[in-house]
């Protein structure tokens, strides 16, 4: 196995999805894993916690997870196939996902702001669609600074 994917399985496996009792799924630390206080749980949480301030928690969690599926989905074997992943990054398409999204976190008006000086958007579902994949692409690349961090320590360490 690839030192990538190890690395993004290792924190994966910090992670669930439960269900919350509305029926709605959500993503959080395995229990056994904050009992246990791993390497991977604190730099995890950490970086989740430090996104979350300008996100909904929901919303980080969600796109941790996601992120390090798709890094073990898709087995990138250098850097630059882990930059790559960043390609693969959709935001929701629906209207009303979208406006879910931004309803979640004042934070979220951030990224609309930030797509609207960045980009010529004149349709509000694309300005919406925009702001969304910057978000998911803000929580991506912290998620490929971590795994691409603990490759390099890994790969120091052996020599």
């Amino acid at each position: 196995m690839n030192k990538i994917v190890e690395v993004a399985k290792r924190f994966l496996d910090c992670l669930e999805v439960r269900t919350r009792e509305s029926g709605e799924q959500f993503v959080c630390f395995k229990s056994e894993v904050i009992e246990k206080d791993t390497d991977e749980y604190r730099k995890l949480s950490s970086l989740i916690w430090k996104l979350k301030e300008n996100l909904s928690e929901d919303f980080v969690y969600w796109e941790v997870y996601n992120c390090l599926n798709e890094i073990i989905d898709l087995k990138p074997e250098t850097e630059e196939g882990l930059e790559d992943i960043l390609e693969n990054i959709e935001p929701d398409v629906y209207t009303s996902d979208l406006t879910e999204w931004l309803n979640q976190h004042n934070g979220h008006v951030y990224y609309l702001t930030e797509a609207l000086e960045t980009y010529e958007i004149k349709d509000g579902f694309q300005l919406l669609a925009v702001a969304q994949e910057l978000a998911k692409r803000e929580v991506w690349t912290e998620v490929i600074e971590l795994i691409r961090s603990e490759v390099e320590k890994m790969e120091l360490e052996e020599d």
